[in-house]
């Protein structure tokens, strides 16, 4: 992986900003990760990467903007046509639903949802959007997801149904 990437992985975006100061090139998966619209929207335009590909660690750009809380570039990529349900290419079977969950931006998973994203799917584990809404203990969250159709019965592998999660039951 970039150097730049693995920063932003690590929770140092200021790191990946810093070295692209200095003349680092931004990659496609970078450029999302760290909200760079303009360089994401010229580096897919130009057909360099498609708006689908996965990065060697098994990622596509809008699970990644996702996680990373890149509103504006996760809405330009569904906008694009990106695939809301594309599951990862790594053993963790995240998907860009479980991704916005995860970085709790209820923007983004609203426009996953309208999109056709399918609040049900299970990640490794079988945890399920709504699992990491209770154990965010985000009350818009998990209203949100059941007006999209989840279903709070789903259990994880370990038997635990969505409110068996959250940490004030």
């Amino acid at each position: 992986l970039p150097i730049t990437l693995t920063a932003t992985y690590h929770q140092r975006p200021d790191i990946a900003q810093f070295l692209v100061e200095k003349g680092a090139r931004l990659d496609l998966y970078t450029a999302v990760a760290i909200g760079e619209l303009d360089m994401v929207q010229e580096l897919i335009n130009s057909g360099y990467k498609a708006v689908d590909d996965f990065n060697l660690d098994g990622f596509n750009p809008l699970q990644l903007a996702c996680f990373f809380n890149q509103e504006t570039t996760a809405l330009w990529l569904i906008e694009q046509g990106a695939d809301v349900n594309a599951v990862n290419q790594n053993k963790n079977s995240i998907r860009p639903v479980h991704a916005a969950a995860a970085g709790g931006n209820l923007t983004i998973l609203s426009a996953l949802l309208a999109a056709g994203a399918n609040p049900n799917q299970q990640q490794a584990g079988g945890f399920t959007p709504m699992h990491t809404a209770a154990q965010n203990n985000n009350p818009a969250m998990t209203a949100l997801l059941l007006m999209h159709g989840a279903d709070p019965n789903i259990a994880n592998d370990q038997g635990q149904i969505p409110h068996e999660c959250a940490p004030n039951r």
